[in-house]
């Protein structure tokens, strides 16, 4: 949640790369277009409904949300590995684990990184289970 809030405030108050500000909505409407990967990890997919859900209850705007597949005219927020983002130079297998960046291109907000993975090793790491178990849900109420 606390990246959620690190992105709105990082891309509400950028530049792009061009020196002209990002806007998020322009008179109420949006103003630009969150873009996945046709088949986005579970991370981009969650980021990106982060993302669309705090803009609106921010702005009142609610973005909308396309796959790299499609025609996207004007401004881009780019969310987890797509085409578009491998276009740009960026891959997630390029950073350390749990590492990220926000890239400003024209007309392109980058927002990427490698996710955790799910695997024996990182699993005995601090902060994780040291029992080999997974991190699934596994209610029992």
């Amino acid at each position: 949640m606390l990246f959620g809030y690190l992105v709105i405030v990082a891309v509400g108050q950028s530049r792009l790369a061009g020196g002209e500000n990002l806007e998020l909505r322009r008179q109420g409407e949006p103003a630009c277009t969150i873009v996945l990967a046709a088949n986005p990890s579970p991370a981009a997919r969650l980021a990106a409904l982060e993302l669309e859900y705090h803009v609106r209850k921010i702005s009142g705007a609610t973005l909308p949300v396309r796959c790299d597949a499609e025609l996207v005219i004007g401004r881009r927020l780019l969310v987890g590995e797509s085409e578009r983002t491998r276009q740009s130079g960026f891959r997630s297998r390029d950073f350390p684990p749990r590492e990220y960046v926000i890239a400003f291109r024209p007309e392109t907000v980058v927002l990427i990184g490698r996710d955790w993975e799910d695997t024996p090793e990182n699993r005995k790491v601090e902060g994780h289970s040291r029992r080999g178990e997974s991190l699934q849900c596994k209610a029992s109420f």
